[in-house]
């Protein structure tokens, strides 16, 4: 695992009753200290729990591309932005998302002062966000 740098993700089934893999595992120890993964690519929408869950276990992710559930939208987003949750990320790209909600993300950054500096695009149905 210390080798791979980008991951590409399809469905994953968790269920409510795992509360996050439980951190002190020693499966979850294990991927948490040896992978070196910058890049997660998911091609379903995914919770606010299971991105949490994708962000522990990589904590290195640097770019992350994934579709989110737009009652979730809020949320993801101040989990994502939060320097304390999502370490090293600085780039990301939301897919199945209305175009109005790059005005959204931006009031919500702003009012929230989420990050400083930042640029938001919406392209070929894509919201792409940098910071």
């Amino acid at each position: 695992m210390p080798n791979i740098h980008a991951l590409k993700l399809g469905f994953i089934s968790i269920d409510d009753r795992e509360d996050t893999l439980t951190e002190q595992s020693q499966s979850f120890q294990y991927v948490y200290n040896r992978n070196m993964i910058k890049s997660i690519i998911v091609n379903e929408k995914y919770s606010l729990q299971k991105i949490k869950i994708l962000i522990a276990l990589c904590p290195h992710v640097e770019y992350l591309n994934i579709g989110i559930e737009r009652k979730a939208l809020a949320r993801i987003m101040r989990f994502l932005l939060s320097q304390t949750n999502a370490g090293e990320l600085f780039f990301l790209c939301t897919s199945g998302v209305p175009k109005s909600c790059r005005d959204e993300v931006q009031k919500l950054i702003q009012l929230e002062k989420l990050v400083r500096d930042y640029l938001i695009k919406f392209i070929n149905g894509n919201l792409y966000l940098w910071w």
